[in-house]
């Protein structure tokens, strides 16, 4: 039986092991091969979560099966800025950041119990909402979360209009690598600019 609990940093190797395991999949489900998990992925990433949850009044969550961790879950208080302000009433909303669980234990009701956890932990806070970006080509996890009665709100739509970055290929020049190139952009601008201006 499993149990969930907050991180310590005992268990800073497992996590770091889980995150990793996120972030391959995300980039093994990217089509569009923008992913990717830097060397100093697992070194850092744990530590950018742990500054973030601390930062916005968060909560870090772990789930055990006697003492090893087989997931996590983390969750951040949402900020708010100006923009928000002008364009909202600003309702007091949470953001779950990161659930994982070990392969080995999906199905096993881990996961939904890191979920019961953090949602107990905004209901606490007084949260109205709680908000989850989800990578689409994630669908395991949109599942997951539309069977917990979550459905999206702001929809990020995109569209390729060039080839992968050519910084991959040795030797080759950017847009933007040549003095012409940077001369042409600040025109190009200052002529937008103009173009606006009463």
């Amino acid at each position: 039986m499993f149990h969930i609990r907050k991180y310590r940093i005992k268990y800073r190797k497992e996590a770091e092991e889980l995150l990793i395991l996120l972030q391959e999949h995300l980039v093994q489900v990217d089509g569009e091969q923008v992913q990717r998990m830097m060397p100093d992925y697992p070194d850092r990433y744990l530590d950018l979560v742990l500054t973030r949850v601390e930062k916005n009044s968060g909560i870090f969550l772990i789930a055990l099966d006697d003492d090893a961790v087989i997931g996590l879950a983390a969750g951040i208080m949402e900020e708010k800025d100006d923009v928000d302000r002008l364009t909202n009433r600003c309702p007091i909303r949470g953001k779950m950041i990161e659930l994982i669980v070990r392969p080995e234990w999906r199905g096993h009701g881990a996961g939904s119990a890191l979920f019961r956890a953090m949602e107990s932990f905004f209901t606490a806070q007084r949260c109205e909402f709680i908000t989850i970006d989800v990578f689409a080509p994630n669908s395991g996890a949109l599942r997951f979360y539309e069977k917990r009665g979550y459905r999206p709100r702001n929809i990020e739509i995109y569209k390729r209009i060039g080839n992968l970055p050519q910084q991959a290929i040795p030797g080759a020049i950017l847009s933007g690598d040549r003095e012409e190139d940077r001369t042409e952009e600040v025109r190009t601008a200052m002529s937008f600019r103009e173009q606006m201006m009463p």
